[in-house]
């Protein structure tokens, strides 16, 4: 696989319930245990308990990777993606169908169900572990499927051609080495994926969570690593895409632009400031980020030449949605993430609220329809995300519908 990813894009699943859709015939509303997706399938295809495989929207699928039930989706439309700069200068090219948000009969449907008897169709190379033997499957439910039929995740793997379009036919020539492996990547879980596991626990449920917007860009991380990165001729702030690392070597221009126009030397200062004495706060000259810490910032870069710009940015943005202290190896709290960002002169997400949201929302549709909205320049969100302000490892996203819908 060319991405990686946390979310499982197909897994075994068990009908939980089928609800007719009104004024029509011939199909209904499909719900599996512990998920809140809403699929529409065809009346009796599928009755209540079946054991079924569930692709979640945004599976992406190389034409050539298609087993026989699958085959249709090529009828729904493929998209040719390219690492050169235009299809003509490509080095390197694959078409992929992808499942998508749709409406049918008025009913908002993500994903695609299947009989379990589709797995009969994966060429058995696909089960071999490497000494030669077959995976034993028990199905139980929840099994992760997403390698058997290679499915990418649609995103990460527009993001992956465009880091090597960007490229270009000198490939590699401005990544500066891998992602490290001891900072999380940014990759929140859907609400419809997490939430029945979620309300399981009283700490979520009775928890105060800080609810930010969510950008339409691609994930960009400033870091501070004075001792990880003292030998290194860049020095020890530097930033990275969601995969590797990026040189300022000219080429990357694009990834450096908001930082430049803050002034690079004035950044590394504050930086080096900031870990030598920490941060301190002015009010009452309380320390509220310990000195000698490295950490990275992790947010979104939005603009003209960033995932198509759908928000019509005049010029490129870094909005900030979490940071990380890496010596601690956690996230730091809202209030020192406000202040950080303040200090170094960096943008923020938008916060919508701060509430116990599981009070105000009660069930997977509360959070779909609260991420509805638009942006301040009158387009439709993607969405919003949702951090617990006592623990910033359990996030996660709910997406507007309405943007998935006019999503191109």
């Amino acid at each position: 696989m060319l991405t990686d990813t946390i979310r499982k894009m197909a897994s075994i699943q068990h009908i939980s319930s089928l609800t007719p859709i009104e004024n029509s015939d011939f199909l209904e509303v499909a719900m599996m245990e512990n998920l809140g997706w809403k699929v529409v399938v065809k009346k009796n295809e599928f009755a209540v308990g079946d054991t079924v495989i569930y692709f979640e929207i945004d599976s992406a699928i190389n034409v050539k990777d298609l087993i026989a039930p699958l085959q249709f989706l090529k009828d729904k439309g493929t998209k040719k993606l390219f690492t050169g700069r235009t299809p003509d200068t490509s080095a390197f090219s694959e078409e992929y169908v992808r499942i998508k948000t749709i409406k049918l009969r008025g009913q908002i449907s993500q994903g695609l169900i299947l009989p379990l008897s589709v797995m009969n169709d994966i060429p058995f190379e696909r089960f071999k572990r490497e000494d030669g033997s077959h995976p034993c499957l028990t199905f139980d439910g929840g099994e992760d499927m997403t390698q058997y039929f290679k499915i990418e995740v649609w995103d990460r793997l527009v993001e992956w051609f465009a880091d090597h379009s960007q490229l270009g036919p000198k490939a590699q020539m401005h990544q500066a080495g891998s992602f490290p492996s001891d900072v999380p990547k940014t990759d929140e879980i859907r609400v419809q994926t997490c939430y029945f596991d979620l309300i399981k626990d009283p700490a979520n449920t009775e928890g105060i969570w800080e609810v930010t917007e969510k950008n339409d860009g691609s994930s960009c991380t400033l870091f501070y690593r004075p001792l990880v990165w003292k030998d290194k001729d860049t020095g020890p702030m530097q930033i990275s895409s969601r995969r590797f690392m990026i040189k300022d070597d000219g080429g990357s221009d694009d990834w450096f632009a908001v930082f430049k126009e803050i002034g690079l030397e004035n950044l590394r200062n504050k930086f080096e400031s900031m870990y030598g004495i920490g941060l301190i706060r002015k009010s009452d000259g309380v320390e509220i980020f310990p000195a000698g810490h490295e950490l990275a910032i992790q947010g979104e870069m939005i603009g003209p030449k960033f995932n198509g710009n759908r928000d019509k940015n005049e010029k490129n943005h870094f909005r900030v949605f979490r940071i990380f202290d890496i010596t601690d190896q956690k996230f730091v709290a809202p209030e020192v993430r406000y202040a950080i960002c303040e200090f170094l002169g960096l943008e923020h997400v938008k916060v919508i609220e701060t509430c116990k949201i599981f009070e105000k929302l009660k069930s997977v549709d509360d959070f779909v329809n609260y991420a509805i909205g638009t942006t301040d320049k009158g387009l439709p969100r993607e969405g919003v995300v949702f951090k617990r302000i006592d623990n910033g490892f359990i996030s996660f996203k709910a997406i507007n519908n309405e943007y998935l819908l006019k999503e191109k």
